[in-house]
């Protein structure tokens, strides 16, 4: 899961120099912030896409360094452009199980398109083995002028939520089509307060 940038950014000479940047899982870049005061550090972003400020939606091409703010509460974290991470919005409490699925999308900032999918079960028992899952798919489409999402259940048991919160960087001003569902946010839903950096569709 976590792998240096070079094994996914083979033809970038400038990851194979000695650097504390880390791939987490495909789609995430992090980098470790380990002076006694330090509140924010130069990382280098691998060329051959964009970069997502995680935190912020500011967008970044890719084969600079850019300098970022290290705030102490949070990991300095960056998203591959062209990828969906699955989300748990709901409140965490001690001893209490709870799950609302959402998605924070990352577009392409040109044409192209991708998919992305998050298996699914009951999270106790070992149901899935007989089959008992199914899948989140979002396939996004990115154009000039539109962001085209569409979201699908998939499989034997497919989630049992029937509603999931999609959250876009704030800075996406295209225009976004939803197929397969329908949003219940009312016209303005997607300039609805998120999280930082981010605008909501549900």
């Amino acid at each position: 899961m976590i792998r240096p940038t070079f094994h996914d950014f083979p033809d970038d000479e400038r990851c194979f120099e000695e650097s504390d940047e880390m791939m987490l899982g495909d789609a995430l870049l992090v980098a470790a912030v380990v002076h006694p005061g330090q509140t924010d550090r130069a990382i280098y972003l691998p060329r051959g896409c964009g970069w997502y400020d995680f935190w912020s939606g500011q967008h970044h091409e890719g084969g600079h360094t850019v300098r970022l703010a290290a705030p102490w509460d949070r990991p300095l974290l960056l998203a591959r452009e062209g990828c969906a991470i699955p989300l748990n919005r709901a409140e965490q409490h001690f001893g209490v199980t709870e799950d609302r699925r959402g998605f924070a999308i990352f577009p392409i900032k040109g044409p192209g398109d991708f998919i992305t999918e998050c298996f699914e079960d009951d999270g106790e028992s070992e149901a899935y083995r007989q089959g008992m899952h199914g899948t989140w798919r979002l396939t996004v489409e990115s154009t000039p002028t539109e962001v085209l999402i569409r979201a699908e259940r998939l499989g034997q048991q497919p989630p049992s939520d029937t509603r999931i919160e999609l959250l876009l960087p704030e800075s996406e001003v295209r225009r976004v089509i939803l197929s397969g569902a329908t949003s219940h946010g009312g016209p303005h839903s997607r300039r609805k307060a998120a999280s930082p950096g981010r605008t909501a569709l549900t």
